[in-house]
């Protein structure tokens, strides 16, 4: 029998709400009960759950009753465009589980526009993907944001192989001068790699890539947006670098409302995405661009006990300070992360 823990027997409050050894109100002696139980917080939680799937799934329709829609594959005829330097690519996926957000994922929506040396867009493309795998359900949370159901995927989707043997054709030639380009390369190069065969992650594994989430790319946003970060709280213990519609809207702040409605459909965040990469290249060393597989790195972790804290946020701002004052001298400023 759980003992009974309560307060001392002058507390007429505790005497009427006994709490058990696993932290549940005990039946016994009372008069009353909890307002609500954890089954209606579930409930309510699912009820939030669904209308956010409907409310995005409204949205997708809306996007394709627009005039947009997925590609077809193109019979192995077609010819593939030359003098691509640049491939910008965007993933969305079915679910993500655990502590990785990357290793469960499969894909279910990709695009990805093809560029010249002098930024002129040679092909654009977007696929819807069948379920493949080990998946068989898109996972409501995923639904939320990209608004693709398991149904749509399954009878309008095509063939993640089909779709993976031209992608892969078009990366073989990518020349060593160019990049693939996504935004957190980390989680396109982890989905990607889990769907590959193996000869096309020999080939995935030898391209250029650059990653338009890096940190250290942050130091070459503008003066203001420095300013308001590095002065402030929200990068000072940061791994990862800002989320795309955050950093687009600092960098592109003119065609940004134009993109933010149909932020995560693929085919948006190759936009926002080349826009980024286009501002760096711009303004960053090529070695600052160059994506570098991090997965090995040692894991930080943001500090915990108010004096890390302190000491994190004095050493940011001194860095901030210096990186300011290295700009206004037009100085290659050396702020590292």
């Amino acid at each position: 029998m759980n003992n009974l823990i309560t307060q001392s027997s002058n507390d007429d409050d505790a005497k009427r709400n006994l709490v058990d050894g696993e932290g549940k109100v005990a039946d016994t002696l009372l008069p009353y009960k909890l307002p609500f139980d954890t089954r209606t917080s579930r409930s309510f939680v699912r009820i939030q759950t669904e209308m956010k799937v409907y409310t995005a799934v409204k949205k997708r329709e809306k996007w394709l009753r627009d005039g947009n829609n997925w590609d077809g594959i193109v019979p192995d005829t077609r010819e593939l465009p030359g003098n691509v330097k640049y491939m910008v690519v965007d993933l969305e996926t079915h679910d993500w589980t655990g502590k990785s957000t990357h290793d469960t994922g499969r894909i279910v929506e990709i695009a990805w526009k093809l560029f010249s040396d002098t930024g002129d867009c040679l092909e654009s493309k977007q696929y819807l993907i069948k379920p493949y795998g080990t998946y068989k359900e898109i996972a409501p949370k995923a639904t939320e944001v990209h608004g693709i159901t398991t149904k749509r995927a399954s009878e309008h989707g095509v063939d993640v192989e089909l779709v993976l043997d031209e992608f892969i054709c078009i990366v073989e030639n990518i020349p060593k001068d160019g990049f693939v380009i996504a935004h957190n390369m980390d989680h396109e190069h982890t989905v990607l790699t889990n769907s590959f065969s193996p000869d096309q992650r020999n080939i995935w594994k030898n391209v250029p890539k650059s990653d338009t989430f890096s940190v250290p790319l942050l130091k070459f946003l503008p003066e203001p947006v420095l300013t308001k970060y590095y002065g402030g709280s929200k990068l000072q213990w940061r791994k990862f670098g800002l989320q795309l519609s955050e950093l687009h809207r600092h960098i592109s702040p003119e065609t940004h409302t134009l993109l933010v409605e149909n932020v995560h459909y693929a085919c948006t965040d190759v936009d926002m995405t080349w826009e980024i990469f286009q501002y760096y290249k711009l303004r960053a060393p090529s070695g600052f661009l160059t994506w570098m597989n991090r997965s090995n790195e040692p894991v930080t972790t943001m500090p915990s006990t108010p004096k890390d804290k302190f000491n994190a946020r004095m050493n940011w701002q001194k860095k901030a300070g210096d990186c300011l004052h290295e700009k206004k001298g037009n100085t290659d400023y050396k702020m590292t992360f």
